[in-house]
């Protein structure tokens, strides 16, 4: 199927029946993943490859066992190239049943996103090139080889350097031994990091290391935690958390909203702000257990300790405990998952304002601006006067949704215009607040990033795998109404997740920011809780290891992240 029969296929009883072939137009499938291995678009599993490639090669006398061979050498062929790629396992589609409430529309845009016009042509070049030499095919298949042979190499660097490593050291240790007993009976130090250097942890694998830095990092994050405490804050004053689908540093970056108006407004801004998730059901469920360290992505979905809840505990304060969405919170049944935070009893939806858009489930989505003023309005006409922590969430940036009255059908929405959009709705709605004269901290925290710009590894849109530039979100505090703010922003630049946002909260209480003359405000920010970099979903889990960003798919082994 894949070789030229005029050259290489022979019939039965051919004395040369059994002669070395070559790969044929297989070259052209080795070639191609060598290019996308190269441009960093997908992750060549070099022994499954080098074994595939050897399969193809190995004579058959017979012509039938050729065909059987050509017939069974495509679909594998196929399967291997998608398990090359950074996609998840293809269970991954059928685990996530919410894909079959995409619209026709945004179904129709992701194949598009999926066409890359650059490798088309790189295709056309390399087919035009492979006929122009197919005299010498098999100084071709020569040449797939050693390249595979080449990448191989690095690949397996990671498994026999160590243990080179580990016999230098064996006899480095047996040439100073004789000259220097003396000196490692009395403790030497440079004897006892020779020593140290013959531990397990010198011939680990990089699977080995990263898979024991994850389980270190999570064993070390059960047991932090943030307490409350009972005592109510000495000046009353609401708390909006500001909960934006889709909005990361990288995605400010692209769209050009770095210097937006309203991060002006923000007294307190977190630099290296990581929300550990790509997804929106899992960022919300975080951010609900921000009083404890960073969780596993399957505990997420299991009991909590109570302590864990941060609304539970604003509640336990006296603030009134209230979520706000601008969607209907059907979507991955987000309305359940809020509904895990005992603080919380009805979800206030805003099905009486005209909706502006069209979710990629063709869902009705409504104006921010709107739907916050609207909350603001009922919050003052309450006759109590028990503040309120209001968890607003918006997926006004989410992919996929869709403008209404933009022609005979709903018209794609920009995402930079969307993103203009919720920026100027939200620096209007702060200004109601600062005109209301009523005390408010505004927290700015975005679930995850849109993956606007994409890289070699993840077409636009696509977030299976959480990296830093989805995860890494710009996360801010205004103290509206307070007796005094920082001269200027105060930026936060250690790496930081939830447990740092909810000891700021707790400092804000107990510090009564919004009660006393005057605030320390370096005092307030001091020594914060810092995370290490790891985020995690369904699909992949990622890690900063030594500042170099590594990446585990479910099923798959550890592989070095390079956007």
């Amino acid at each position: 199927m894949f070789h030229d029969s005029s050259k290489h296929y022979l019939t039965k009883g051919d004395n040369n029946a059994s002669q070395w072939k070559g790969l044929g137009l297989w070259n052209l499938y080795f070639i191609f993943k060598l290019f996308l291995y190269w441009t960093g678009h997908i992750n060549l599993h070099i022994f499954y490859n080098i074994f595939f490639a050897l399969l193809l090669v190995i004579p058959l006398r017979y012509a039938r066992l050729r065909k059987v061979r050509d017939i069974a050498a495509l679909p594998a062929g196929i399967v291997l190239l998608y398990h090359d790629s950074w996609f998840p396992p293809l269970s991954r589609i059928f685990e996530q049943s919410e894909i079959f409430r995409f619209s026709n529309e945004y179904l129709l845009e992701l194949v598009f996103r999926f066409i890359n016009w650059e490798f088309i042509a790189f295709s056309l070049i390399i087919l035009i090139f492979y006929f122009a030499i197919l005299r010498k095919i098999n100084k071709l298949t020569v040449l797939t080889f050693v390249a595979l042979f080449m990448v191989s190499l690095t690949h397996w660097s990671n498994y026999w350097v160590p243990y080179l490593q580990l016999a230098f050291t064996h006899v480095h240790i047996a040439e100073s031994s004789t000259h220097q007993r003396a000196e490692f009976v009395y403790g030497d130090a440079d004897a006892g990091e020779a020593q140290s250097a013959l531990t397990p942890d010198a011939v680990m694998s990089l699977d080995q290391v990263l898979d024991k830095e994850l389980a270190a990092f999570y064993e070390y994050e059960q047991d932090r935690r943030v307490s409350f405490g009972q005592v109510s804050p000495a000046a009353a004053f609401d708390i909006v958390f500001i909960n934006i689908c889709s909005l990361s540093w990288d995605d400010l970056r692209a769209t050009k909203q770095l210097d937006h108006q309203l991060f002006d407004q923000m007294d307190i801004i977190f630099e290296r702000f990581n929300a550990a998730t790509s997804y929106s059901s899992q960022a919300v469920l975080r951010l609900l257990r921000a009083n404890c360290g960073q969780q596993p992505h399957a505990n997420l979905y299991e009991p909590t300790d109570k302590q864990c809840f941060l609304f539970s505990s604003l509640q336990a304060l006296g603030f009134d405990a209230q979520v706000m969405l601008n969607h209907d919170g059907q979507f991955q049944s987000l309305l359940d998952d809020i509904h895990t935070d005992p603080a919380f009893d009805e979800v206030l939806i805003p099905a009486q304002l005209e909706k502006v858009f069209t979710g990629f489930d063709e869902s009705p989505i409504w104006n921010d601006r709107q739907a916050l003023a609207l909350w603001w309005q009922q919050h003052q006409e309450q006759q109590s006067a028990q503040p309120a922590a209001l968890l607003y969430n918006s997926i006004t940036l989410h992919d996929g949704n869709r403008e209404l009255g933009a022609g005979p059908a709903d018209q794609s929405a920009p995402y930079q215009n969307r993103v203009q959009l919720i920026l100027d709705d939200l620096l209007q709605f702060m200004q109601q607040l600062r005109e209301s004269e009523r005390p408010v901290l505004v927290v700015f925290i975005p679930e995850h990033g849109a993956a606007f710009r994409g890289d070699p590894m993840q077409v636009t849109g696509l977030r299976e795998i959480p990296t830093q530039k989805i995860t890494q979100v710009p996360v801010g505090l205004s103290f509206i109404g307070a007796p005094s703010v920082p001269a200027e922003p105060l930026k936060i630049t250690q790496p930081s997740s939830f447990l740092a946002l909810s000891e700021l909260v707790k400092r804000v209480i107990d510090q009564d920011v919004f009660g006393q003359g005057v605030t320390d405000w370096s005092t307030l920010v001091q020594d914060l809780p810092t995370t290490q970099i790891v985020s995690e979903n369904e699909a992949a889990v990622t890690l900063l290891h030594k500042e170099t960003p590594y990446v585990r798919i479910i099923g798959r082994s550890w592989t070095e992240y390079e956007p």
